[in-house]
């Protein structure tokens, strides 16, 4: 398996930095440069935080900062 970005526990999870909601018709959506891996525990919190759609980077490296993680 692959390592959280946050934690570097197994992950299980791949979350789309730009929605995927918004930007399903790109074809850059699904590129490694938009998917990081995250545990389900951290992929809940995330959209608990800021919804489950509409997500982007900038939310994500704002819930970086909020972990003392350096954004991407």
């Amino acid at each position: 398996h692959p390592k959280s970005f946050i934690s570097e526990k197994p992950s299980n999870i791949v979350h789309h930095l730009e929605s995927y909601s918004v930007n399903k018709h790109e074809t850059w959506v699904n590129e490694d440069e938009n998917l990081i891996a995250l545990t389900t525990e951290e992929h809940d919190e995330f959209h608990k935080i800021y919804g489950n759609r509409n997500n982007t980077r900038s939310q994500f490296n704002e819930y970086l900062e909020s972990k003392g993680i350096d954004p991407i």
